[in-house]
């Protein structure tokens, strides 16, 4: 994946791309590799080209609390060109990942000199808001089932189903434990309520050995349609 290709980017000209492309760094993590430390200063903003990677952090007794699962196209680290403070979560490849880096000095350079991306970055910062507060208010206001289908509908954003278009892949899935993390239940809960949608034809599997979910079915459910 190109740099030109992430969101944040594709307002700008075309020499800025290369400027940002020549100076940009590319890291691989492996799954399992720390790639910023809880209580660690961010001098990149990241960006996802291959993987997953996951923000969280741990309660006083241990337990895992997951706040993002991101994915291919998705950006990290975007609060710490305004902010000194060290990160509050930590990140993780959940897979074998490539991120593209971009200092903390050359992002607020280039914030400088393009108030099209400086608009594009704070859209995207209203966007992760706006989604941690829908979870926050999914967590208090639904129970397990609810917010298994609302999570599962945030990663059904693939392709149609090659046979049924009704239905639509879900990209990039995290694992019924991680998931269980994001929503704060178990991982046994997950499984059982992603066996029930399966049952039902609410979700089935593709061609490709993917999961895809009728999205309709799904925003009923949860009552978001």
């Amino acid at each position: 994946m190109k740099i030109s290709n992430f969101a944040l980017f594709r307002n700008l000209s075309e020499k800025e791309v290369e400027n940002i492309t020549r100076h940009a760094r590319v890291f691989k993590f492996q799954q399992g590799s720390t790639v910023i430390s809880r209580g660690a200063y961010i001098d990149f903003v990241y960006f996802i080209r291959s993987g997953r990677v996951k923000e969280s952090t741990y309660t006083r007794a241990g337990k895992e609390v997951v706040f993002n699962m991101l994915s291919v196209g998705d950006c990290f680290g975007l609060v710490s060109p305004f902010s000194n403070e060290t990160s509050n979560s930590e990140f993780v490849a959940s897979t074998d990942c490539e991120v593209f880096a971009i200092s903390v000095t050359q992002f607020l350079s280039l914030m400088g000199t393009n108030s099209s991306f400086t608009q594009s970055i704070v859209s995207e910062i209203a966007r992760v808001s706006t989604v941690l507060s829908d979870k926050l208010y999914e967590i208090r206001a639904f129970d397990v089932a609810a917010r298994t289908q609302a999570e599962l509908l945030r990663h059904a954003s693939g392709a149609p189903d090659e046979i049924n278009s009704k239905y639509v892949e879900i990209e990039n899935l995290p694992t019924h434990e991680e998931i269980a993390n994001t929503i704060f239940t178990h991982r046994e809960a997950v499984t059982k309520e992603i066996s029930k949608l399966r049952k039902s034809g609410v979700i089935i599997k593709t061609a490709r050995n993917k999961l895809a979910a009728d999205i309709d079915m799904l925003q009923n459910m949860v009552g978001v349609a």
